[in-house]
């Protein structure tokens, strides 16, 4: 045991060192751990285990693991794989531009709903859905394009075009 052992350049210990109380740096970030060529395999700090036998991961012993930044955002900056539930809470936004895209690889287990009444189209007029599969249509407004099959029910407005079959009512 040294009391105010300091040590200056590169030193070597060779078996483990244990520190009682902790392990600090002379100013605030201003020393590191491990290097790019000369990484440490894996950390411990507290219940979190960084990278040890895994491929890169950074797991828990107990509970859950929280990323919190002060800034108020955490960017992942490359693909991001989740396995199990997904949950996102607040507002989400999924892409930055019209030329991202979404696909859904899995059934949709909930109505999708407009944030304001009438304000969301669905498609646009260069970028149209092929086909519409519904059991039922309730519109207001104008309905353009095609009809094919029955129509049972009140038909308010102005019929533009040709009507083939029998018209009751």
């Amino acid at each position: 045991t040294f009391a105010g052992l300091t040590v200056s350049g590169i030193a070597t210990f060779v078996g483990q060192a244990i520190f009682n109380t902790g392990l600090l740096p002379d100013v605030d970030e201003g020393a590191y751990i491990g290097s790019v060529i000369k990484p440490f395999s894996e950390a411990h700090i507290g219940e979190i285990e960084i990278a040890g036998t895994l491929d890169n991961a950074i797991t828990t012993a107990s509970g859950n693991l929280i990323l919190d930044s002060a800034g108020g955002t955490v960017n992942v900056a490359d693909n991001l794989d989740v396995t199990g539930t997904l949950n996102a809470d607040g507002n989400v936004i999924l892409g930055t531009n019209a030329s991202n895209t979404v696909t859904f690889n899995a059934d949709i287990a909930s109505a999708l709903i407009p944030d304001n009444n009438t304000t969301r189209a669905l498609g646009a007029s260069s970028a149209r859905w092929s086909t519409l599969f519904v059991d039922d249509i309730n519109a207001t407004g104008n309905v353009t394009g095609d009809l094919i099959g029955n129509v049972t029910g009140n038909l308010t407005g102005n019929v533009t075009g040709n009507v083939t079959g029998n018209v009751t009512g």
